[in-house]
């Protein structure tokens, strides 16, 4: 069962995951957090292209998907364009440059602690076992197993559609 599902704000991210909020009958009833929808958060944004920009969701996605509007992303679109804006060339997907690795690793870590802050407070009990569902993408996916999981780095070949158990409850203990 999954109680949480946090997804990067991509359309085709929010596609994948929006069924298993709609998945609900009296055999398995989706949890109190799923029943608040899919909190959407910019640090699990797709390493970005700084000619693009970032950008916000379309207004109408609320419509289309079952979104937490409570939610308060541990990194708003505008605070990822600056930092995307200040280093350039560590955005670009061929760069050599080691800052898009840092970048990533910086936004994933304040993710992380946001999640163990937000699963350990009053209102939600730190329970070892939480089902949190992660949607984004392989270079998140990356970063995100290289923080909680300790695998080098240089090691990573996370694959398009794998699962992978991250070990986030006691990353910042």
């Amino acid at each position: 069962d999954i109680d949480v599902i946090y997804a990067s704000p991509f359309l085709r991210v929010l596609q994948t995951v929006q069924p298993l909020v709609d998945h609900t009958s009296d055999a398995l009833p989706r949890s109190l957090l799923l029943k608040q929808g899919i909190k959407v958060d910019y640090a699990l944004y797709e390493h970005p292209d700084p000619d693009g920009g970032v950008q916000d969701m379309p207004a109408h996605w609320v419509n289309d998907f079952s979104i937490d509007l409570e939610y308060e992303t541990s990194l708003c679109a505008k605070a990822l364009q600056d930092s995307n804006a200040a280093n350039p060339e560590g955005q670009k997907k061929n760069s050599t440059s080691t800052a898009l690795d840092e970048g990533v690793k910086h936004r994933t870590a304040e993710f992380i602690r946001t999640l163990v802050k937000g699963h350990t407070s009053a209102k939600l009990p730190r329970r070892e076992g939480t089902t949190v569902l992660l949607a984004t993408h392989q270079y998140v996916a990356h970063a995100l197993l290289h923080q909680c999981n300790s695998i080098p780095w240089e090691g990573l070949d996370f694959q398009q559609g794998e699962v992978a158990e991250l070990r986030w409850h006691s990353v910042f203990d």
